[in-house]
């Protein structure tokens, strides 16, 4: 297949093209090269490469930013959604779209499943769920996956954050009652490389199994390469002060996507670990 690939130069659209170049033509797409907020230069992009398949990875991600930036973090997140689902369905082509944990206000008290009703709780979230939606309206052959707490070699991210603290000294000041679902980027990586080869359309959770803290999350690093875990510092998620309001319990449950790709989902313990092989001790 040829794969167009958005946000090919980030945390996970690196890690996606790596992947899929091996097994389709894939051709990378940053933000220089393609402003998904244009609808015009969307529709041209598409209509002159005619990919068969569209993996969109570019996203708005900060959150608390998004506060602010209420208009930027809908024009990525939303609205170029549905200009990319559109310009997909032109020309026959698949759409995966990367979408959040944060679409739920995070109150289930247990691991949230696809039939769950989404409820965001701040501009992000709100803005990724309208993405869905649009991409469910303007697509047939769509994919919507949801996923969480991305860290990978690629980006800056939660995990990379505590690795560099280990080396500085620096405590790291971690949510106690804050919940979630680790994923490597590789893992997801692969597996929505196997996802966009099915007919299996729909809305997916892909993450690591399991889920922790982000305080267990940032103990569980700081083990692993052997740093002084005394660095890890409890706190209550309000004590932040975060302009973004968190979901406080948003672990998803991967039960559709186990169906396809089971054993590239494994324990988030397992992922950390590859993980900090191959950056730490490389």
């Amino acid at each position: 297949m040829k794969i167009a690939v958005t946000g090919a130069d980030g945390l996970l659209g690196r890690e996606v093209v790596a992947h899929l170049q091996y097994r389709h033509q894939t051709i990378p797409l940053n933000r220089r090269m393609l402003d998904v907020t244009d609808k015009d230069a969307v529709f041209g992009a598409i209509l002159a490469l005619k990919p068969d398949a569209i993996v969109h990875a570019a996203a708005y991600t900060n959150v608390d930013e998004a506060e602010r930036e209420r208009e930027p973090a809908f024009a990525v997140n939303a609205y170029g959604t549905g200009y990319l689902a559109e310009a997909a369905e032109s020309i026959g082509a698949k759409f995966l779209y990367v979408s959040t944990d944060y679409v739920f206000d995070g109150t289930k008290g247990s691991p949230y499943t696809e039939e769950d009703e989404p409820n965001p709780l701040n501009v992000y979230g709100a803005s990724k769920r309208l993405g869905e939606q649009l991409a469910l309206g303007y697509c047939r052959r769509h994919y919507i996956i949801r996923t969480a707490w991305l860290f990978g070699e690629c980006g800056a991210n939660f995990a990379s954050r505590v690795c560099r603290a280990a080396v500085t000294g620096e405590p790291v000041f971690a949510a106690d009652d804050l919940i979630g679902s680790p994923t490597f980027t590789a893992d997801l990586a692969s597996f929505l490389g196997r996802v966009v080869e099915t007919d299996h359309y729909g809305v997916f959770h892909a993450v690591n199994a399991g889920y922790c803290s982000k305080y267990e999350f940032a103990l569980e690093i700081l083990k692993l390469i052997g740093a002084d875990d005394s660095l890890a510092r409890p706190v209550r998620l309000r004590e932040l002060n975060l302009p973004a309001a968190r979901p406080a319990n948003s672990a998803l449950l991967q039960r559709k996507a186990a169906g396809i790709a089971e054993s590239l989902l494994e324990p988030w313990q397992s992922a950390l670990h590859r993980f900090l092989r191959m950056t730490v001790h490389k």
